[in-house]
C-alpha cells in the first residue's frame, strides 16, 4: 500500500507542477496510465504481442511468440508480487525497473 500511496503523491506533484488545476480524476488517470499521452506498460506490450502474432510464419516464429508471452506473464507476477502494482505508465519503466526485475 505504501508503494501505491507514494506513486499517487508523485503523480499529484507532477500534475500540480504542470497544470494550474489538479483533480482526483487527473491523478487517477495518470496513475492508471491514461490521458495526457500516457499509455500503460501492458497496453503497449499487448499491442506488440498482437502485431508479432500477425507475422508468425512469415518472419516470426511461434516459439519466439510463446517466450515473449511467458516474459509478459513473469513481468506481471513481478509487478503484482514485488511492487504491488497491476500496471504502470510506460513512462515509468526505466533502468531501475529493469534492474529490480
Amino acid at each position: 500500500m505504501d508503494g501505491i500511496s507514494s506513486q499517487v503523491i508523485k503523480y499529484y506533484q507532477r500534475i500540480s507542477n504542470r497544470d494550474a488545476f489538479v483533480s482526483v480524476q487527473k491523478v487517477k488517470n495518470t496513475y492508471l496510465g491514461f490521458g495526457d499521452g500516457h499509455r500503460s506498460f501492458f497496453v503497449v506490450f499487448d499491442e506488440y504481442l498482437e502485431e508479432f502474432s500477425k507475422r508468425i510464419g512469415k518472419d516470426r516464429s511461434i516459439r519466439t511468440y510463446e517466450l515473449i508471452a511467458l516474459t509478459r506473464m513473469h513481468i506481471s507476477w513481478f509487478m503484482r508480487d514485488k511492487l504491488n502494482l497491476v500496471d504502470v505508465p510506460i513512462s515509468e519503466v526505466d533502468a531501475k525497473f529493469a534492474q529490480e526485475y
